[in-house]
C-alpha cells in the first residue's frame, strides 16, 4: 500500500536553512508541491522550532487536532520535542540508529519504508 492512499493531508513545518521561497520552487520542479496542503517555513511565520506556533499553525492550516496529526523529522531537540509540546505524534527520523535517552518519541524510524505499517496500525485504531 502507498502511503498517500492513507493520509488525508500533508504538510511541511520547515526550520531549514532554505527559504520557503526556494523550497517551493524545489518541491514544484520535484513534481511533489502538489502532495502538500500546508507549507510552514520558519523564515516566513518568524519563529522555528520547537517553539509551539509553527506546529500550531501547521495543524491549525491541515484543519487537525493535534492528536490527529503527526511530525516526523530527525532532530531530537527540535522535531520530537517540539511537536510532543503540541500534543502531536512525533516520529523520529534516525537513519543511523543512534540511542539517546532524551528521545522520547512516539516512533523511531531507520527506513523512511517503516512509515507505511504505523501509519496503517494508526489508521485502523481511529475507524
Amino acid at each position: 500500500p502507498k502511503l498517500k492512499d492513507h493520509l488525508t493531508r500533508a504538510g511541511i513545518c520547515n526550520t531549514g536553512r532554505t527559504p520557503g521561497s526556494i523550497a517551493r520552487v524545489i518541491l514544484e520542479r520535484l513534481d511533489l508541491l502538489h502532495h502538500f496542503s500546508y507549507l510552514a517555513f520558519s523564515n516566513e511565520l518568524g519563529v522555528a522550532k520547537p517553539h509551539p506556533a509553527i506546529f500550531q499553525k501547521t495543524i491549525a492550516e491541515l484543519g487537525v487536532r493535534p492528536n490527529e496529526a503527526a511530525h516526523i523529522g530527525d532532530d531530537p531537540r527540535t522535531d520530537v520535542k517540539g511537536s510532543k509540546a503540541v500534543g502531536m505524534y512525533s516520529i523520529w527520523f534516525n537513519p543511523r540508529g543512534s540511542a539517546s535517552a532524551e528521545v522520547a518519541c512516539d516512533l523511531m524510524l531507520t527506513r523512511y519504508e517503516d512509515l507505511v505499517p504505523w501509519v496503517l496500525g494508526q489508521s485502523r485504531r481511529t475507524e
